[in-house]
């Protein structure tokens, strides 16, 4: 399956690895998915599956969120969601981070629908189920990075309700 290791660290880099992490996932932005989920920097959690209508979730960083760092969270709807329904992603904020979000049924999709490299903290991305947004977080700065994000489902059709936001 491969390493992990430290964006810095050029021990890890050779000609059989491409990325930062494992090459099990053939779609380099989803090959850091594969490395421990440090909880005290990301959470208490990497996957959200979104169970009621209208109702956001939101993610921030931990204060140990700092250069080199990486959170990654998967966003998912509800079990029961028919195709079609839809899941909001909202990055509220971002200090000194970099932000990539795919959007794609699963991560053995080697070509997704959308993938957004160094995502800015305007507009709304809409994913329909069965897609799932696939977020990374990687901290630039020493201290003082951070970022928070919110998440929602909503049955097809509906209102934006991140209109007012």
């Amino acid at each position: 399956m491969g390493d992990c290791c430290n964006i810095d660290d050029v021990s890890c880099n050779n000609e059989l690895r491409l990325s930062i992490c494992s090459d099990f996932y053939k779609f380099e932005p989803f090959r850091v998915f594969s490395c421990p989920f440090e909880t005290t920097v990301c959470g208490s959690k990497d996957i959200y599956m979104l169970e009621t209508t209208g109702d956001p979730i939101s993610i921030q960083s931990k204060p140990a969120f700092k250069r080199n760092k990486v959170c990654y969270y998967t966003i998912t709807g509800p079990a029961d969601a028919s195709n079609g329904d839809l899941i909001y992603l909202k990055v509220i904020s971002t200090t000194s981070v970099v932000v990539s979000v795919t959007i794609a049924d699963d991560m053995k999709d080697t070509t997704p629908k959308i993938e957004c490299k160094n995502m800015m903290t305007s507009g709304v991305l809409v994913a329909r189920h069965p897609q799932q947004f696939y977020i990374t977080f990687t901290a630039q700065a020493s201290d003082g990075s951070g970022f928070f994000f919110q998440s929602y489902y909503s049955e097809y059709p509906t209102e934006d309700l991140y209109m007012n936001v």
